[in-house]
């Protein structure tokens, strides 16, 4: 695993989303297993918390974190579009939305523009362009393993 900062991530990429008038930081990541919300912004937002089968995070520096809780059909915007998918809890870093390989699989097939730093998928018909945000600062790899 790797650290991921702002400066060129190479499985990832950070865009701009919003919750109402919420904003949130948003981090794509190819390295993450699962689809985290940090546990200030769900607070913030004031969701509604499940129970869920307890997961262990292993971040890039060894550190591990625990989500035993979920957010279901967790809904936001990006770039105009209309996102809806159940996200786990967890302590993140300066992100305040992880998008993981499972919300990846939903929005399939997928193209990476690592050099411009785009992400286009199709949504309903419609072409969607997710361009990366400047200016983000830096967050650590996750991963996730049932315990």
């Amino acid at each position: 695993m790797q650290s991921l900062s702002s400066g060129g991530i190479a499985n990832s990429l950070v865009v701009k989303g919003k919750i109402g008038k919420h904003r949130l930081l948003v981090l794509i990541d190819t390295g993450s297993t699962h689809t985290f919300l940090h546990e200030k912004k769900a607070m913030e937002l004031k969701c509604e918390l499940l129970p869920a089968t307890p997961l262990r995070v292993k971040l890039a520096d060894g550190t591990i974190l625990h989500s035993n809780r979920l957010c279901k059909a967790f809904t936001w915007t990006m770039a105009g579009h209309q996102f809806v998918h159940d996200v786990r809890v967890l302590k993140l870093g300066s992100h305040d939305l992880v998008l993981g390989l499972d919300w990846l699989r939903t929005v399939s097939p997928v193209k990476f523009d690592f050099i411009n730093l785009q992400l286009f998928f199709d949504l309903q018909g419609q072409e969607v362009v997710l361009t990366g945000a400047e200016d983000v600062g830096d967050c650590k790899a996750i991963t996730g393993k049932g315990l």
